[in-house]
């Protein structure tokens, strides 16, 4: 099947196929309930991430019928969606949660035969060969992208505006590389995700019942997003430096968080009103003006780190690593640094 006709068949799908996800919520027990922490104020479904898997059953029947690659995915998106939807309804605790998604990237890894073996050439001194390290590697990578967005899933079109960049990015590197199975996801996910965002995303919504994406939609999208970027980067089509530039916002704001509470003798996953969202926010910012200031900030991350591969990969990497130096001093007192931003700007103060 044509990966165009797929991606359409598969955005219709979600797009009819949501509303009435959305009015099951309720008998799912999927609604999340507003409180201090969150932006909502009225109890909103839960249930963007059974709406993408949904649509995804398009791609299903396409790879078990009409023979389209990559069936074993589903290995992995299946416990991503279980784990996600037990999760958003009782919260599972947040090592279990990473133990689960390390195991799913165990048989990304093995059943997918997509591990991260080369590092790249990161100090200038050759390609850095994992060796036998490359399967326990591959399992935190995925964990931690998994993960990470899910942290940052704060406020409406966030996380999935954040899981589309990878996307958007990798579609063309994709199609120009003639990797068909990987252009063909890159598609199929970007359609399912703006299907979702059709029910989500303010200035996308207009009259249409509303739902969040949930743990469930964000570690799908993770996961995806994740295993493209590694199997692109051991095929050389890009750096693997590059992959964190294209992932940079997630990752590089839940290390800000995590190294924040730590600090403070808390653990990683303590509630909180530190992450970047809540900084904006705080310094005066809409909300849907700190959702597009997130996302563009992101995307022009991941175009400097494909500019980059220009250069030698060390460039990329000293790069890379001063970038996550800077925001971690940027961000590491954030109602001192929202206070800078709201006078800087001239905004108005306002709180979440």
């Amino acid at each position: 099947m044509h990966s165009g006709l797929l991606a359409i068949l598969v955005f219709s799908v979600g797009f009819a196929v949501m509303p009435l996800v959305i009015r099951l919520a309720p008998v799912l027990l999927l609604i999340d309930h507003p409180d201090h922490r969150k932006g909502h104020r009225q109890p909103t479904p839960v249930v963007g991430g059974l709406g993408v898997a949904a649509s995804l059953l398009v791609l299903l029947a396409a790879q078990i019928f009409l023979d389209a690659p990559g069936l074993w995915i589903w290995l992995c998106i299946v416990p991503l969606l279980l784990i996600g939807v037990i999760d958003d309804r009782i919260e599972l605790s947040y090592r279990f949660r990473f133990v689960c998604h390390m195991l799913i990237g165990a048989v990304m890894a093995y059943v997918g035969d997509v591990a991260l073996h080369d590092l790249g050439n990161l100090l200038g001194l050759g390609a850095i060969l994992v060796g036998v390290m490359a399967i326990p590697l591959t399992m935190f990578a995925v964990a931690s992208a998994v993960n990470s967005l899910n942290l940052i899933d704060g406020l409406d079109g966030l996380a999935s505006g954040i899981a589309l960049i990878p996307l958007i990015i990798m579609a063309p590197l994709c199609y120009w590389q003639g990797l068909d199975a990987q252009w063909m996801l890159c598609l199929v996910f970007i359609a399912a995700t703006c299907a979702f965002m059709l029910y989500n995303f303010p200035g996308l919504r207009g009259g249409r019942p509303r739902t969040f994406l949930g743990d469930s939609g964000s570690s799908v999208l993770g996961f995806i997003g994740v295993y493209l970027l590694i199997d692109l980067s051991q095929r050389g089509v890009i750096y693997p430096i590059t992959a964190l530039y294209i992932l940079a916002w997630p990752l590089m704001d839940t290390a800000a968080v995590i190294v924040r509470r730590r600090s403070m003798g808390l653990t990683p996953m303590t509630a909180g009103r530190d992450h970047i969202h809540h900084l904006l926010l705080d310094a005066g910012f809409g909300r849907t003006s700190a959702v597009l200031t997130i996302q563009i900030a992101s995307l022009l991350f991941a175009l400097l780190g494909l500019a980059l591969m220009r250069f030698p990969e060390p460039v990329s990497f000293v790069t890379y690593v001063a970038s996550l130096l800077a925001y971690l001093w940027f961000t590491r007192y954030p109602r001192r640094t929202s206070r800078a931003l709201q006078q800087a700007l001239n905004l108005p103060a306002r709180g979440a």
